[in-house]
């Protein structure tokens, strides 16, 4: 068996979820959102062991109260379904959210990416309570054709894409995003160049930068 271990960041307890080596994220839902959401007010979530699943569905998704995920030992390199992983996470973490060692992985095989980060650090009536940082560098997502809503999160503030993230549907890169703009007035910028895009479909897809949030 694997092991996802629950810890809270002020307590000297810990509370571990087993997972099988099927990988099947379902299978343990109930056992994390109790052990991060009930016990813990400000919850982490470690992925001890290394494991390779080949279905990432819904893993991470409501998980409500998480302020941080280290799966720096976990890897999608078999996966082909990434659907949902962290869908409505964090959506009432008491403070920012991080996510460690993402940024690592090898996503070339994953087909499925809908709603991936969706509501991911709150939906949008939670604007501006947190904010959620993703590094996604490394990520190929060259085999994915469905990736709607992956980042329709309104307290994504940052991202970092690299050369190989382009995206399966190139005539409505908006549909991917929450419109910052219409309820926040608020746009993207290339955060080394300062560059100004009105929209993510603007975005200089094919290299590596990373982009955050400022009014417009």
């Amino acid at each position: 068996m694997l092991f996802f271990y629950i810890v809270c960041a002020n307590a000297s307890t810990s509370v571990s979820a087993r997972i099988g080596n099927n990988g099947y994220r379902e299978l343990t839902k109930a056992n994390l959102q109790e052990a991060v959401n009930n016990q813990f007010g400000n919850g982490k979530v470690i992925v001890e062991d290394e494991m390779a699943p080949i279905s990432m569905y819904y893993w991470f998704a409501e998980i409500e109260n998480a302020t941080y995920y280290d799966v720096t030992k976990l890897s999608p390199e078999r996966a082909y379904n990434m659907e949902d992983l962290f869908f409505e996470s964090s959506t009432n973490a008491p403070g920012n959210v991080v996510v460690v060692g993402i940024e690592n992985w090898d996503t070339s095989n994953v087909a499925y990416m809908k709603r991936a980060f969706e509501s991911f650090g709150g939906t949008r009536y939670d604007t501006g309570e947190r904010e959620v940082s993703l590094n996604l560098s490394g990520w190929d997502t060259s085999g994915a054709y469905d990736m709607d809503y992956i980042f329709n999160a309104p307290n994504i503030t940052e991202l970092t894409l690299g050369s190989k993230f382009i995206f399966a549907d190139n005539y409505d890169i908006d549909a991917y995003f929450f419109d910052h703009y219409y309820y926040n007035n608020k746009i993207w910028y290339n955060k080394t160049t300062l560059e100004e895009y009105a929209s993510p479909a603007f975005f200089p897809y094919g290299t590596t930068a990373t982009y955050g949030l400022k009014n417009g």
